[in-house]
Protein backbone atom coordinates (compact mmCIF):
# COMPACT_ATOMS: atom_id res chain seq x y z
CA UNK A 1 0.00 0.00 0.00
CA UNK A 2 1.41 3.14 -1.01
CA UNK A 3 -0.22 6.79 -0.05
CA UNK A 4 0.22 10.11 -1.78
CA UNK A 5 0.39 12.30 1.28
CA UNK A 6 3.79 12.13 3.51
CA UNK A 7 2.81 10.34 6.90
CA UNK A 8 5.93 10.92 9.48
CA UNK A 9 5.54 8.08 12.27
CA UNK A 10 6.88 9.34 15.14
CA UNK A 11 8.29 7.40 18.63
CA UNK A 12 9.42 4.10 16.34
CA UNK A 13 11.42 2.17 19.40
CA UNK A 14 11.05 -1.48 17.50
CA UNK A 15 12.10 -2.66 13.96
CA UNK A 16 8.89 -4.40 13.24
CA UNK A 17 6.43 -1.10 13.30
CA UNK A 18 9.24 0.67 11.55
CA UNK A 19 8.70 -2.10 8.61
CA UNK A 20 5.29 -2.06 8.90
CA UNK A 21 5.16 1.55 8.55
CA UNK A 22 7.00 2.00 5.30
CA UNK A 23 5.26 -0.88 4.17
CA UNK A 24 1.63 0.78 4.29
CA UNK A 25 3.34 4.11 3.25
CA UNK A 26 5.58 6.25 5.53
CA UNK A 27 7.76 8.46 4.30
CA UNK A 28 9.41 9.34 7.66
CA UNK A 29 10.39 7.67 11.25
CA UNK A 30 10.25 9.71 13.99
CA UNK A 31 12.91 8.18 16.54
CA UNK A 32 12.72 10.49 20.20
CA UNK A 33 16.09 11.12 22.12
CA UNK A 34 14.55 13.24 24.89
CA UNK A 35 15.44 10.97 27.69
CA UNK A 36 12.38 12.35 29.37
CA UNK A 37 9.70 10.41 27.06
CA UNK A 38 8.97 7.20 27.43
CA UNK A 39 9.54 6.30 23.64
CA UNK A 40 12.82 7.29 24.06
CA UNK A 41 15.51 5.38 22.37
CA UNK A 42 19.20 5.18 22.66
CA UNK A 43 21.67 6.37 20.34
CA UNK A 44 23.36 2.71 20.05
CA UNK A 45 19.56 1.44 19.91
CA UNK A 46 18.79 3.76 17.18
CA UNK A 47 21.57 2.92 15.42
CA UNK A 48 20.51 -0.88 15.61
CA UNK A 49 17.09 -0.21 14.83
CA UNK A 50 18.08 2.10 11.71
CA UNK A 51 20.40 -0.74 10.29
CA UNK A 52 17.78 -3.70 10.72
CA UNK A 53 14.63 -1.07 9.25
CA UNK A 54 13.97 -1.19 5.45
CA UNK A 55 14.98 1.42 2.85
CA UNK A 56 12.69 3.38 1.63
CA UNK A 57 11.83 6.05 4.72
CA UNK A 58 13.92 9.24 6.29
CA UNK A 59 14.87 8.59 9.85
CA UNK A 60 14.14 11.72 11.84
CA UNK A 61 15.73 12.39 15.27
CA UNK A 62 13.64 13.96 17.31
CA UNK A 63 14.99 16.47 20.31
CA UNK A 64 14.35 18.95 22.64
CA UNK A 65 16.32 21.60 23.45
CA UNK A 66 19.94 19.82 23.06
CA UNK A 67 23.21 20.75 22.35
CA UNK A 68 24.09 21.58 18.61
CA UNK A 69 26.94 19.18 19.45
CA UNK A 70 25.26 16.52 20.84
CA UNK A 71 22.07 16.51 17.82
CA UNK A 72 24.98 16.30 15.65
CA UNK A 73 26.95 13.30 17.08
CA UNK A 74 23.54 11.63 17.53
CA UNK A 75 22.73 12.27 13.55
CA UNK A 76 26.38 10.59 12.75
CA UNK A 77 26.85 8.12 14.82
CA UNK A 78 22.74 6.80 14.00
CA UNK A 79 22.71 7.68 9.98
CA UNK A 80 19.44 10.13 10.43
CA UNK A 81 18.28 12.07 7.83
CA UNK A 82 16.67 14.65 9.19
CA UNK A 83 16.07 16.15 12.67
CA UNK A 84 12.84 17.84 14.68
CA UNK A 85 13.59 20.46 16.89
CA UNK A 86 11.01 20.32 19.29
CA UNK A 87 11.64 23.04 22.29
CA UNK A 88 12.88 26.65 22.30
CA UNK A 89 15.33 26.72 19.64
CA UNK A 90 16.76 30.25 18.72
CA UNK A 91 16.25 30.61 14.86
CA UNK A 92 20.37 31.04 14.45
CA UNK A 93 20.66 27.31 15.90
CA UNK A 94 18.23 25.97 13.50
CA UNK A 95 20.31 27.38 10.63
CA UNK A 96 23.28 25.99 11.74
CA UNK A 97 21.97 22.71 11.98
CA UNK A 98 19.98 23.09 8.94
CA UNK A 99 23.56 23.61 7.27
CA UNK A 100 24.09 20.06 8.31
CA UNK A 101 21.04 18.21 8.23
CA UNK A 102 17.77 18.91 7.18
CA UNK A 103 15.38 20.76 9.94
CA UNK A 104 11.89 20.75 10.64
CA UNK A 105 11.17 22.95 13.63
CA UNK A 106 7.97 22.33 15.51
CA UNK A 107 5.50 25.25 16.59
CA UNK A 108 2.95 25.38 19.45
CA UNK A 109 -0.55 26.15 18.46
CA UNK A 110 -1.77 28.40 21.05
CA UNK A 111 -2.10 32.02 22.21
CA UNK A 112 1.78 32.79 22.41
CA UNK A 113 1.98 32.27 18.12
CA UNK A 114 -1.27 33.41 17.76
CA UNK A 115 -0.33 36.50 18.68
CA UNK A 116 2.50 36.63 16.57
CA UNK A 117 1.18 34.68 13.59
CA UNK A 118 4.25 35.61 11.68
CA UNK A 119 6.60 33.87 14.23
CA UNK A 120 7.14 31.16 11.66
CA UNK A 121 8.97 33.37 9.24
CA UNK A 122 11.95 33.89 11.28
CA UNK A 123 12.51 30.09 10.76
CA UNK A 124 12.89 30.15 7.32
CA UNK A 125 16.12 28.40 7.07
CA UNK A 126 14.74 25.01 7.82
CA UNK A 127 13.06 22.18 5.59
CA UNK A 128 9.42 22.42 7.12
CA UNK A 129 7.17 23.62 10.04
CA UNK A 130 5.74 21.35 12.43
CA UNK A 131 2.22 22.50 14.07
CA UNK A 132 1.41 20.81 17.17
CA UNK A 133 -0.77 21.87 20.50
CA UNK A 134 2.34 20.71 22.39
CA UNK A 135 5.44 21.44 20.38
CA UNK A 136 7.43 21.57 23.66
CA UNK A 137 6.41 18.26 24.60
CA UNK A 138 7.82 14.83 22.58
CA UNK A 139 4.54 13.39 23.26
CA UNK A 140 2.90 15.71 21.19
CA UNK A 141 -0.53 17.07 22.02
CA UNK A 142 -4.09 16.69 21.23
CA UNK A 143 -6.28 17.52 18.52
CA UNK A 144 -6.51 21.68 18.23
CA UNK A 145 -8.71 24.22 16.25
CA UNK A 146 -7.32 23.35 12.64
CA UNK A 147 -8.77 26.92 11.85
CA UNK A 148 -6.25 28.39 13.28
CA UNK A 149 -3.75 27.94 11.14
CA UNK A 150 -5.37 30.04 8.98
CA UNK A 151 -3.68 32.67 10.65
CA UNK A 152 -0.37 31.62 10.71
CA UNK A 153 2.33 32.49 8.34
CA UNK A 154 2.42 29.56 5.75
CA UNK A 155 5.92 30.06 4.25
CA UNK A 156 7.52 26.58 4.69
CA UNK A 157 6.38 23.07 4.05
CA UNK A 158 3.58 22.38 6.57
CA UNK A 159 3.71 19.17 8.72
CA UNK A 160 0.47 19.13 10.96
CA UNK A 161 0.41 17.01 13.78
CA UNK A 162 -2.02 16.58 17.04
CA UNK A 163 -3.89 13.47 17.51
CA UNK A 164 -5.03 12.35 14.04
CA UNK A 165 -6.44 9.02 13.59
CA UNK A 166 -8.23 7.47 10.68
CA UNK A 167 -11.40 9.36 12.07
CA UNK A 168 -10.53 12.99 11.51
CA UNK A 169 -7.33 12.41 8.95
CA UNK A 170 -10.07 13.46 6.35
CA UNK A 171 -11.34 17.16 8.20
CA UNK A 172 -7.82 17.77 8.88
CA UNK A 173 -6.46 17.55 5.16
CA UNK A 174 -9.53 19.05 3.95
CA UNK A 175 -9.06 22.18 6.65
CA UNK A 176 -5.34 22.87 6.63
CA UNK A 177 -4.11 21.04 3.19
CA UNK A 178 -0.93 20.24 5.15
CA UNK A 179 2.60 18.72 3.08
CA UNK A 180 2.54 16.28 5.58
CA UNK A 181 1.13 14.95 8.41
CA UNK A 182 2.87 13.22 12.08
CA UNK A 183 1.28 10.42 13.86
CA UNK A 184 2.57 8.96 17.07
CA UNK A 185 0.82 8.15 20.17
CA UNK A 186 -3.06 8.11 18.36
CA UNK A 187 -1.00 4.77 16.76
CA UNK A 188 0.35 2.81 20.10
CA UNK A 189 -0.88 -0.13 21.16
CA UNK A 190 -3.68 0.11 24.50
CA UNK A 191 -1.07 -1.41 26.92
CA UNK A 192 2.17 -0.42 24.97
CA UNK A 193 2.75 3.17 24.14
CA UNK A 194 6.20 2.43 22.97
CA UNK A 195 4.92 -0.24 20.23
CA UNK A 196 2.39 0.56 17.51
CA UNK A 197 -0.93 -0.80 16.74
CA UNK A 198 -1.11 -2.85 13.92
CA UNK A 199 -4.91 -2.55 13.40
CA UNK A 200 -5.12 1.47 13.72
CA UNK A 201 -2.26 1.89 11.56
CA UNK A 202 -3.96 -0.49 8.64
CA UNK A 203 -7.32 1.62 9.37
CA UNK A 204 -5.45 4.80 9.16
CA UNK A 205 -3.25 4.35 5.94
CA UNK A 206 -6.76 3.04 4.58
CA UNK A 207 -8.58 6.18 5.37
CA UNK A 208 -5.78 8.15 3.92
CA UNK A 209 -5.30 6.30 0.73
CA UNK A 210 -9.43 6.96 0.03
CA UNK A 211 -8.84 10.97 0.70
CA UNK A 212 -5.50 10.25 -1.64
CA UNK A 213 -7.66 8.71 -4.40
CA UNK A 214 -10.27 11.62 -3.72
Amino acid sequence: MKVKTCVKVCGITHKDDAHRSVALGARWLGIVFAPRSPKYVSPEEARVLVQESPSGAAFVGVFVDEEPRVVLDIVKEVGLQKVQLQGSETPELCRALNNVVPVIKAFRVDERLLEDPQQPEHYMEVEAHLFDSRADSVEGGGVFDWRLLARVSRCKPRVLAGGLNERNIVEAIRVVRPDAVDLSSSLAKPDDPRRKDADKMQRFFQTLGRVDRA
